[in-house]
């Protein structure tokens, strides 16, 4: 079950990305494994913009000490992290 959640919530991830940072591109060319952050060339407050959309999405919150560009590093990391803060709720 964990294992269809995950593959749920990257291809989610994916259209998010898609819908707010790459618009030219196809969710299915977006790479789980992509740096999100300098991929799509995230300024700052694009970053927090970002994470305050995943926020919204994944009906998680994030807390502050992990509000930061180290979670936009990996697009499969971030997935990983939104399961998990979704299994504590």
């Amino acid at each position: 079950m964990a294992a269809k959640n995950l593959m749920k919530i990257q291809e989610d991830l994916k259209n998010l990305i898609v819908e707010n940072y790459a618009n030219d591109k196809d969710v299915s060319s977006i790479s789980i494994k992509s740096n999100i952050a300098s991929d799509y060339m995230l300024n700052s407050v694009d970053a927090l913009e970002l994470l305050l959309k995943v926020e919204q999405k994944f009906n998680i919150e994030i807390p502050d000490d992990d509000l930061n560009i180290i979670l936009l590093q990996d697009a499969e990391k971030l997935s990983e992290y939104i399961l998990k803060l979704q299994a504590e709720v």
